[in-house]
Parts: C-alpha cells; sequence; structure tokens
C-alpha cells in the first residue's frame, strides 16, 4: 500500500473510533497527583533504582518522579503530577517498560525481581498487559528505539518515511488483534493516534535533524510533506495523544530556516519558534484544536519567564484568561536561560559555585591550574546514563599525578536522584551539582544546547571548546594537550 493510501485509511479509522469512544478518557485540564504502587514479592539480589516519567500537554512538560531504592520485599510507590489519562515509562533496575497511568488514581503492579515477573492489578491492568505484550512481541519498549534503528548510512528521505510506515503498520497491528484481555474502545483509539503520530513526528522533524547531523545525502522533495493533509494537521480527535501535539511543533515550523533561530539561546531562541509555529496554527488549526494547542505553545514559553507581569502580557497576546493553571508547576519546566553571551574560545571562565553531596560550596576555579574535562549532564538524560562506564574507564586511565581532572556538573533533575545515580554508577572524578543562579550562569556561559555537552577548560581557566566529544573519543584529544599545554 502506497503511503498516501495508508495515511488516508488511518484517517477514516481515527475518526470512526473517535466517534464511538466512551467517555473514560477524560480531556486534560489541571494537574493532578499520579501514583504507580509496585509491590515486590521477592528480595533484589541487589538494591533497584524505581522512577517513571511521562508528558504533560497543558502544561507542556517531562514530569518524572523522585528516584526510590528497593533493597527488599515490600511496597514501592512513585508519584508524579499528570494533566490526563496517558502512558508513562517505568524504569525497575534495568528493566524498561511502559505503564498506563491517570491523575487522581494508582496503576498498581506485583514484580518477582527474580526472573522479572509482572502481573498488573486495578483499572488499567488490561491496558498494562497489552503494553507487557506489546514489548514482548516488538523486543523494545519505545517506538524511538525502530525509529532510530532505521537512520543507516544508505537510507534517503524517502525509503526513511517507508521504513517509519512499516514500523507503525506492525504496531498497529499488533494492536488490532490484541484482544486476551479486550482492550477498551477510547484506549484503541488513543493507542492509534500515539503510534500514528510518533511516527509522522519522526518524519516530519528529520529534514531539520539532517541539516545538523548529515544522516541524508538525497534531498528533500517538493512533495515530501504531502502527506500532512488537513485532517492529520487539524484532528480533533487526538488531542489527548502527547505525540499529537509533539508533531504540529515540527510541522510548523518546517518552513522556518535553521539558520534563523539555531544560533538564538534560551528566551530569545524559543519565542522566535513559538510565534512562527502560532502563525502557521493559525492558518491549519481551528476551534477546541486551535484553542489547546495556543494554550500548549504559551506554557512552553511561560516557562522561561520569571517576570509575572510579562507572563500576563503573553497571556493576553495569546488571549488566554485561565493561564495560571499553564505555569502552576515549576517543577516540570525547564528553568530560565538567560538571552546573554556565551564564553568565546580563549576567554577566562568567570567564577561559578557548585555543591558536593555534603551541600559545601565549591568554587570550580579551585582546579585552575589543571586541564579540566567538564561534563554537564541531567539526572533525566539517558546518553548521558549510558555514557558513564565509557566516562569512568576513562578517568581511570588517567594517573592523580597527571595535570588533568574531570568534573560532572548536573544542572538538572532531582537533587536526590542526582546523589543516588552517581552512587550507583560509581561515577569517577568531581561530582557537583548546579543550582539556581549557578546552573543559569552555566547555561549562558557554555552555551547549552542540550545534554550531555562537554568542555575543556585548559590550566589558565581559559575555554579551549565547549563542545568537545564524549568519552573514549575525547581521549585522544586529552592526551595531545597534555603533551603541549602542561
Amino acid at each position: 500500500m502506497k503511503a498516501g493510501t495508508y495515511w488516508s485509511a488511518w484517517i477514516s479509522c481515527s475518526l470512526l473510533c473517535f466517534c464511538c469512544a466512551d467517555k473514560e478518557q477524560a480531556e486534560s485540564g489541571g494537574l493532578s497527583d499520579s501514583s504507580i504502587s509496585i509491590k515486590f514479592i521477592g528480595k533484589p539480589a541487589d538494591t533497584l533504582l524505581v522512577s517513571a516519567s511521562t508528558l504533560t500537554i497543558l502544561p507542556q512538560g517531562f514530569p518524572e518522579s523522585r528516584l526510590a531504592e528497593v533493597f527488599d520485599t515490600g511496597v514501592c510507590i512513585i508519584t508524579m503530577e499528570l494533566d490526563r489519562p496517558n502512558s508513562a515509562a517505568l524504569s525497575i533496575g534495568d528493566k524498561n517498560l511502559t505503564v498506563f497511568i491517570a491523575p487522581g488514581d494508582t496503576t498498581r503492579l506485583e514484580v518477582d525481581p527474580n526472573g522479572f515477573k509482572i502481573s498488573f492489578y486495578g483499572r488499567y491492568a488490561a491496558i498494562n498487559e497489552y503494553y507487557q505484550a506489546k514489548q514482548l512481541y516488538l523486543c523494545y519498549s519505545d517506538t524511538r528505539y525502530a525509529l532510530a534503528r532505521a537512520l543507516t548510512s544508505r537510507v534517503t528521505f524517502e525509503r526513511l518515511k517507508d521504513k517509519t510506515d512499516s514500523i507503525a503498520k506492525v504496531e498497529l497491528g499488533f494492536l488490532n488483534q490484541f484482544n486476551s484481555p479486550p482492550l477498551p474502545e477510547w484506549f484503541i483509539h488513543f493507542e492509534t493516534s500515539e503510534i500514528q503520530y510518533m511516527a509522522l513526528g519522526y518524519i516530519t522533524v528529520m529534514p531539520h535533524y539532517n541539516e545538523l547531523f548529515h544522516v541524508f545525502d538525497d534531498q528533500v522533495k517538493p512533495d515530501y510533506f504531502n502527506f500532512a493533509v488537513s485532517k492529520i494537521v487539524d484532528n480533533a480527535s487526538a488531542l489527548n495523544s502527547s505525540k499529537y501535539f509533539a508533531f504540529p511543533d515540527d510541522y510548523f515550523i518546517r518552513g522556518l530556516e535553521l539558520n534563523e533561530f539555531i544560533d538564538l539561546k534560551g528566551e530569545a531562541r524559543m519565542s522566535k519558534i513559538v510565534l512562527h509555529r502560532m502563525g502557521e496554527a493559525k492558518k491549519e488549526l481551528h476551534g477546541d484544536v486551535l484553542s489547546r494547542y495556543r494554550e500548549n505553545q504559551f506554557s512552553v514559553l511561560a516557562a522561561l519567564m520569571e517576570d509575572s507581569v510579562r507572563i500576563l502580557e503573553l497571556a493576553n497576546k495569546f488571549e488566554i484568561s485561565n493561564y495560571r493553571t499553564l505555569i502552576s508547576d515549576k517543577r516540570i519546566v525547564m528553568s530560565y536561560k538567560p538571552d546573554k553571551p556565551s564564553l568565546s574560545k580563549g576567554e577566562v571562565v568567570p567564577t561559578i559555585f557548585l555543591t558536593d553531596n555534603l551541600d559545601s560550596t565549591i568554587s570550580l576555579s579551585r582546579w585552575k591550574g589543571n586541564l579540566l574535562y567538564l561534563n554537564f549532564w541531567a539526572t533525566w538524560c539517558g546518553p548521558c546514563i549510558k555514557n558513564m562506564p565509557n566516562l569512568n574507564n576513562m578517568v581511570k586511565s588517567y594517573d592523580q599525578k597527571d595535570s588533568i581532572r574531570f568534573v560532572n556538573i548536573c544542572l538538572s533533575g532531582d537533587k536526590d536522584k542526582w546523589g543516588i545515580i552517581v552512587r550507583d554508577r560509581k561515577l569517577q572524578g568531581v561530582n557537583l551539582y548546579a543550582e539556581g543562579q549557578w546552573a543559569d550562569k552555566i547555561y549562558q556561559y557554555f552555551a547549552l544546547k542540550g545534554f550531555p555537552q562537554y568542555a575543556i577548560v585548559d590550566r589558565n581557566f581559559r575555554l579551549l571548546d565547549n563542545t568537545v566529544a564524549a568519552a573514549p573519543v575525547v581521549q585522544s584529544k586529552l592526551d595531545s594537550l597534555l603533551k603541549t599545554r602542561f
């Protein structure tokens, strides 16, 4: 089946499901606590770290639970704030799974950590059994793993679309044939939207992604975005899907040149993007869809503002009256990043104060006279944590007498979780946590655009490079600097 025919068939099915869906899938509105209760019926062989994360639409955010430690039998309960029923990524030790959660409700499961056997109970047991069966069938818990595998040196934009369509077809095929236990109609519609808009979003973001990372050799054809017919873009039946809201985020900036915003920072960058999105949204969205998307985009910009007067002005500009519910919880949004110049190579790094695991204040300049390799990371950053074994091996390869120090600076995430990860991963080097204005200054000085990011500072405390490679690739550069500069 051709892609155009496939998407058209999905539209008809999606709208039909929406008409038949029962009312249990409530619309989002305000944040309420959602809990996951895990009963461990066996003692783990080693301490297990348990955490969960999800996505919210109103306000847009990425709430995560506190990190819990499990070392014996008993019940572990983790909690997040949520705006609507949604899936969540649950990590238990080195196991990752998807569970369904809802505001004001508790998702219950029982885990035998020896052999990792799971049983689900309660209102959403059937849905969670579907998620578990889907993971066993597909061998992944997150569609992004399968989509990432589609990126090869031989792939073209058109072949990527075909591969992405195939992944979506397989997932939809599994959903449609799953009947033990039977799934509620509203969830089938919700999951259909999640699968489809994850695939559509992936296809949509690739042209900008390619400008940055040069994955494809071919060019985007003029008809590349023809799949995005009006019923896909302006789809009131998908308003509870976070993947649907992510899709127009990329689709509406498809015509915005990367060089128009890539060098901007913080609020200036996001303002450029959001205002462009809203200009396009007004042309293509209508009614409740436009209203909800306007609130979603307002919450993105408001999260970067600390001045209540400016937030009120923004609410008036976006024609939003209930704006306080969209900014009520700063824990699930990014911290403010000031629009100030970053350091140029060769400039002296200003004084920065950080805290250690004893809450002592440490100045980064105490290591002046050494070559510094700075690792900027966050507790919720999967690639940061995944590369820690490589970093540890690299740090251990140097003698304490060598004039080099490795400083790991955590800038985002729960502070207790930071301490647990550092201890559990036996993170080598100096481990520090950036708080408040000092975190903002680091974002500014080192022009941080994401995590992980690595920088090198010379013995005179001058910035050599703020975008160097991760371990182990960077080691040859560090060895060269130690020989030539020390």
